[in-house]
């Protein structure tokens, strides 16, 4: 069933979002925020298109990443109530020290997910 949810009614809003988001074939960081509190969780990826695509499925249940707080914020309270930015298109040598950097310049592991 959740399968059939995210083909038939979330694939296609959330491709279209991420088209109106993120570049093609872009690594960087990533932010994802929940609207109503402000708490965001921040994330790296090689190719951060793919990387929210499978955020988005996870919250519903048919994702391959790790179940995570996020995914249940996003499941509890709904995907229109979060925001997906990217932070900053870097190489991906250096994913890692931005990944840290954001992480606490926005203070996510205190006040996000």
């Amino acid at each position: 069933m959740r399968k059939l949810i995210w083909t038939e009614y979330v694939q296609k809003l959330a491709n279209d979002m991420l088209n109106n988001v993120v570049p093609q074939d872009c690594s960087g960081i990533y932010k994802i925020t929940h609207l109503p509190d402000k708490k965001c969780y921040i994330g790296r990826a090689v190719s951060v298109r793919k990387r929210l695509t499978e955020h988005v499925k996870s919250s519903l249940g048919v994702g391959t990443i790790a179940d995570q707080a996020v995914h249940h914020a996003m499941r509890d309270n709904g995907l229109h109530n979060f925001i997906f930015e990217l932070v900053e298109e870097c190489e991906k040598e250096k994913l890692p020290e931005r990944e840290k950097f954001y992480i606490n310049f926005f203070q996510s592991q205190t006040w996000g997910y």
